[in-house]
């Protein structure tokens, strides 16, 4: 059996890196191949020999991903589940009517030009409070997430954005740069950690955050493995931020595993270990 761990074409770093060689190293334990290849280009109409058993895909080419599976190649994670977790209006949609705490969120609407000010909008950006969190729709590394301390500051940040899909959240969390990370492989919580940042508001490792050990509730875990189920995710991370009552912030469908691996768990190895079950089961 060989499968392809798929990387975006143009982005690489030293998580992808990590991944992929802990991936590598769990799957040939269990006498499976994994190629690292970049995304291939898709020719719709056009046969294509792909080669492969399965593919993770370390990437958000869902477009891509979709046609894999047409072909009845085993992609991980689902497209489905990669779209929705890689846009946070979807995510926070897909999971407003299941209970999960959230911070109160308002959709900035979709926009074909850049419009004028839309003060309808900002009645309800108002009623958030100050500071806030704006985020585009779609981003990694938190480095498409800013924090407005005034109105103005908001008004000016939405300007910027023009056309691009982003929403409005209320600030929330005990500690501010601080989360809780927890990851979820086949259903089940296998490594959770603590991020702080002292230099920011945002938690991510890319942003100067740090992971610490956290003594995980056990309620946090199944909440987590909840979250996971509702998004159709075979593994990734589900973070909150630290509240009497943890509040969910965002999913990922491609969470790098280094810092959670730092403190011990061995999220690579199960990762493996479910594709592989899931594999031998279908094929039965």
């Amino acid at each position: 059996m060989k499968g392809a761990f798929i990387e975006n074409r143009y982005y690489v770093d030293d998580g992808i890196n990590y991944a992929y060689e802990r991936l590598s190293a769990e799957f040939s334990a269990r006498g499976v191949t994994l190629d690292r290849i970049k995304c291939p280009i898709t020719v719709i109409g056009k046969p294509t020999n792909f080669g492969y058993d399965f593919a993770i895909l370390w990437n958000k080419d869902v477009s891509a991903a979709l046609e894999m599976q047409s072909r009845g190649i085993p992609v991980y994670n689902s497209p489905l589940a990669i779209e929705i977790c890689d846009d946070k209006q979807k995510t926070a949609a897909v999971l407003s009517r299941t209970g999960v705490k959230m911070p109160v969120t308002v959709f900035a609407p979709h926009a074909y030009l850049q419009q004028d000010e839309d003060e309808d909008l900002f009645r309800e950006v108002d009623k958030l409070g100050y500071p806030v969190v704006i985020k585009e729709s779609r981003g990694s590394q938190g480095k498409q997430v800013y924090l407005a301390g005034t109105k103005e500051e908001a008004k000016e940040i939405h300007r910027s954005l023009g056309v691009k899909p982003h929403l409005f959240q209320s600030f929330e969390g005990d500690e501010k740069g601080s989360d809780i990370r927890v990851y979820v492989v086949g259903g089940k919580a296998v490594g959770w950690g603590k991020r702080r940042n002292t230099t920011s508001f945002r938690s991510n490792v890319a942003a100067g955050g740090k992971i610490e050990k956290y003594d995980c509730p056990d309620s946090l875990k199944t909440e987590a493995e909840r979250i996971a189920a509702i998004l159709g995710l075979s593994f990734g991370s589900v973070d909150f931020l630290p509240a009497p009552e943890p509040v969910f912030i965002e999913a990922n469908s491609s969470a790098y595993l280094k810092g959670i691996e730092s403190l011990g768990f061995d999220v690579a190895g199960e990762i493996a270990k479910y594709v592989l079950g899931g594999l031998r089961c279908n094929r039965k």
